[in-house]
């Protein structure tokens, strides 16, 4: 795993960066959707993260990576997410994460190990890709696939 550029602190949301100060961007972004049950009330729940097919962090190249931690979105990106509500701000990480939609409990690691469902997104066929409209802009930690 590799974190980008740490211009703020991602437990305090509210010092998120103007739309000029984001350090991960991309033209080929992707919402991964797909159904998990929940550790709290046992429902299945949609539960998303952020791909990226290429796009740059702190100014590098990127192929193939996923977001996680993110703590800072431009306005233009944080209009398409509210596709998702469940996807959101939680104080408590400093970071969105999915929440379920029945019971509101907590999904926020859901690819850090190989039986977690975003763990390989592009071998994935249980992961449903939603293209996002134009450049994100935002900031947060990524992990490229392998």
């Amino acid at each position: 795993m590799t974190s980008a550029c740490d211009r703020i602190d991602p437990y305090h949301p509210s010092d998120a960066p103007s739309d000029e100060s984001f350090d991960i961007e991309s033209a080929e972004a992707y919402v991964a959707s797909t159904a998990v049950r929940c550790g709290g009330c046992r429902h299945r729940t949609e539960v998303i993260c952020l791909y990226c097919r290429a796009g740059t962090a702190c100014g590098e190249p990127l192929e193939c990576f996923t977001l996680h931690e993110i703590h800072g979105v431009d306005r233009a990106l944080a209009q398409q997410l509210g596709r998702w509500p469940a996807f959101r701000l939680d104080e408590r990480y400093g970071a969105y994460v999915n929440h379920c939609t029945h019971c509101n409990a907590v999904h926020a690691d859901l690819h850090s190990e190989p039986q977690l469902p975003f763990y390989d997104i592009a071998g994935s066929s249980a992961v449903v890709l939603t293209r996002l409209h134009g450049t994100i802009r935002l900031n947060g930690d990524y992990s490229v696939d392998i």
